[in-house]
């Protein structure tokens, strides 16, 4: 173990004194010495290769990201298309369950309602001692309004069966005294079709009869008082099957136009729109309680007109709800369409007339079990067609392209168009980087030469030779304790990031190219290591200046009652209009001491004529002022205008520098800086007071009327008496002083 410890030490060792001899022999030629194992050309060579490497893996990751693209979008739109299409299934089973439930309970109330009207009907006959037919039900409108409300029938009505010509003539008798002028004829009759329509005509045969004799609403129906429901084929055949059977029974689709008086309007064309499919719900009734066919014989007929339209209304909510109806019977093929949308229902006419274009959305359904026997023909009319089969009733139910549109919407295509662009943008964004990585090397350096000028102009020429003398030096001792760190790598390797290295700091220190976060890192690290060691403080002395020292006269006790918040807004409006005016006259603002704005001329560039920029800026604030003030006084109260300000100035040679640690910033120093406050504290408010020097130099640069002697002498702390001035700008000043002041050097006026 000792000896593979000491022959990897000597490794270790015998490399780190080859790769610090190949950094010295290396560092001893020119930048411009090339040879044939120059690392330069190796770094080329490598930099071509890696070039070529990342083209084909750009191309292999596009390809790759254009293939995912187009599947995950087109699998993105295929799966929300399919989710609407299942949303709207699910949502249609819904309606459709909606409908059945109401089909199914229409037709249970059918039946129960009128079989519990025949059995309430026999009751009051044997508790009122009247005899079939010879019987009127007290009441009528109450008692068949109660069937009509539950059932959904259109008309409720009660029709005696009268045996024999014999029982005929005595219920005409019983019938006429009820009659009260309702009907055109005290007799039995029937309708037959003719030229001129449908006519009456007195019954006749030996029967029996089944004559209506109570209708609700009889409003309208008048006329069919004593009409001979057998002496339509279809009630006839009703009929019979009910004496067959003992049950209730529903006829086929009829056209009661004849019967209701209510015809279909009619088209532009002129010609009538189909009838209203309507179907009449035939009820035994027996004169007695829990009779049947087999006990008794049938002794009347309660009926019900069901209108289908009517009994789709009311079933739906919203108005998106809509489904098509198409409804059936498997005997005589009878079939009509009914759209039913939201609260309505319209029929469409005989036919399946859904939109065949969504058949796939279907749900079917019967309505109840009530049967009848088949038969199609209109009532009043002999032409009919008749089978012998017992039917029922059908629906199946469909949805509408409304319906359907309603649940679908633009989120596949929106969200597919968002997944592309976002492939999109990702495939962008590689291909920017990558050729971003590419062209790395040109534009750092462009950054570095950018840099190289930087340095030149913070630095002296010896010291940015210096910094970048111990740059190398560092990186150098970087690169070598890396190795010896960790000495799993080869010397091939570390050949060529030696070389690497070396190109990149001959390229800075020659021509200014290079590796810039590389040169960046180690110039900072041995820029801040100068510093420490010497400690060179950044100062510098300014000789010809001009100090201004501005100072709000009565703001002590005007902030005292305010709240913070209007301190700041009043010190920011006021001092951020003195900053607009410093930066147009080339006035340098030093700080803001609580309500003291500090600001100097001829720092930190030299200006001849600071005197004079900084006299124009002092009038500018102080013409500003009151106009501030004003403003601010509907806002912060009528005090505020009444502070004013203290302006004092004072020329002379200051020292400017930066005191370097935390928060550091760039100071005045001096006796000039001092005066200048001496000369503030010791004005008067509204006015801008001069020191001599400050004078002496608006006199020299041609602006003597704007100086005016103060006839007191100022007594400084420190300073003794002063003669000092006050700055006033007269009018016509402008064309007396302007050519002295030509030459001001950016203070304008």
């Amino acid at each position: 173990m000792r000896e593979i410890e000491n022959d990897t030490h000597s490794v270790s060792s015998t490399f780190t004194d080859e790769f610090q001899l190949g950094l010295a022999h290396d560092l001893e030629k020119g930048p411009n010495e090339v040879t044939p194992e120059e690392p330069e050309c190796l770094a080329q060579k490598v930099a071509k290769e890696d070039e070529k490497s990342a083209s084909r893996w750009k191309l292999v990751v596009l390809v790759l990201l254009s293939v995912n693209a187009v599947v995950i979008v087109l699998g993105t739109y295929k799966y929300l298309v399919a989710e609407e299409e299942k949303n709207v299934k699910n949502a249609f089973a819904l309606l459709a369950n909606t409908v059945i439930d109401a089909a199914q309970h229409q037709a249970s109330n059918l039946e129960d309602s009128f079989l519990a009207a025949g059995d309430t009907l026999a009751v009051m006959a044997e508790t009122s001692g009247s005899t079939f037919p010879n019987i009127t039900i007290p009441h009528f409108d109450v008692w068949a309004g109660n069937i009509l409300e539950l059932t959904g029938t259109e008309l409720v009505g009660f029709a005696p069966i009268v045996n024999d010509t014999q029982q005929k003539r005595i219920w005409e008798s019983y019938a006429l005294p009820w009659s009260n002028g309702t009907t055109n004829t005290p007799k039995i009759f029937a309708l037959e079709g003719s030229d001129d329509g449908v006519v009456r005509r007195a019954q006749r045969g030996p029967g029996p009869y089944a004559p209506v004799w109570q209708l609700y609403p009889d409003s309208g129906h008048e006329g069919i008082i004593k009409f001979d429901l057998l002496s339509n084929s279809v009630f006839q055949r009703m009929y019979e099957k009910m004496v067959e059977t003992g049950r209730s029974v529903m006829s086929p689709v009829l056209n009661l136009e004849a019967l209701m008086g209510d015809p279909r309007p009619k088209r532009q064309d002129g010609t009538s729109l189909e009838p209203m499919p309507r179907s009449v719900f035939f009820q035994p009734v027996y004169s007695q309680v829990g009779a049947n066919a087999t006990t008794s014989a049938l002794s009347g007929v309660l009926f019900g007109v069901v209108s289908w339209e009517d009994s789709f209304r009311d079933l739906l909510e919203g108005e998106n709800e809509s489904l098509y109806s198409v409804v059936e019977n498997d005997c005589s093929n009878q079939k009509f369409t009914v759209l039913i949308h939201g609260n309505e229902a319209t029929s469409l006419g005989s036919g399946d007339r859904h939109n065949e274009t969504i058949n796939e959305i279907m749900v079917s359904t019967e309505f109840g079990d009530i049967g009848f026997e088949a038969s199609h023909r209109n009532v009043g009319n002999e032409t009919y067609q008749q089978t012998q089969n017992h039917c029922k009733y059908r629906f199946d139910l469909y949805s509408t392209s409304y319906f359907v549109q309603a649940y679908k919407s633009d989120l596949p295509l929106v969200v597919s168009v968002a997944v592309a662009t976002m492939f999109f943008i990702t495939a962008a964004a590689f291909g920017i980087y990558v050729t971003y990585i590419q062209n790395r090397q040109n534009r750092l350096l462009s950054i570095a030469t950018h840099t190289s000028k930087i340095v030149s102009g913070l630095f002296p020429t010896s010291v940015r030779d210096r910094i970048l003398k111990d740059a190398e030096d560092q990186a150098f001792q970087a690169l070598i304790e890396e190795q010896e760190a960790t000495n799993k790598k080869s010397i091939k390797v570390a050949e060529r990031r030696r070389s690497s290295v070396l190109g990149q700091l001959r390229s800075s220190q020659s021509t200014g190219s290079g590796d810039f976060s590389f040169l960046q890192e180690h110039l900072s690290r041995a820029a801040g290591n100068m510093l420490d060691a010497s400690k060179a403080p950044i100062a510098e002395e300014f000789v010809e200046t001009t100090v201004f020292f501005g100072d709000i006269v009565g703001f002590t006790a005007w902030s005292a009652v305010r709240p913070p918040t209007e301190v700041f807004h009043l010190l920011e409006t006021l001092y951020g209009a003195f900053d607009k005016f410093a930066s147009r006259h080339s006035v340098y603002k030093v700080e803001t001491v609580g309500d003291c704005y500090v600001a100097v001329t001829g720092v930190p560039s030299p200006n001849p004529q600071h005197s004079v920029a900084m006299a124009c800026f002092a009038l500018d604030c102080m013409a500003s002022l009151r106009q501030i003030l004003t403003s601010l006084g509907d806002t912060l109260g009528k005090e505020t205008c009444s502070l004013n300000m203290r302006i004092g100035l004072h020329s002379g040679k200051v020292t400017g520098g930066v005191l370097r640690g935390d928060r550091g910033r760039f100071q005045l120093f001096g006796d000039s800086v001092n005066t200048a406050a001496r000369i503030e504290t010791s004005g008067m408010p509204g006015r801008i007071h001069l020191s001599e020097t400050t004078a002496d130099g608006l006199i020299a640069a041609g602006k003597s009327s704007w100086v005016v002697p103060r006839e007191d002498k100022v007594l400084a702390k420190g300073k003794g008496e002063l003669t000092t001035y006050w700055l006033e700008k007269r009018r016509g000043a402008n064309r007396r002083d302007s050519q002295p002041s030509a030459n001001m050097g950016g203070a304008a006026e």
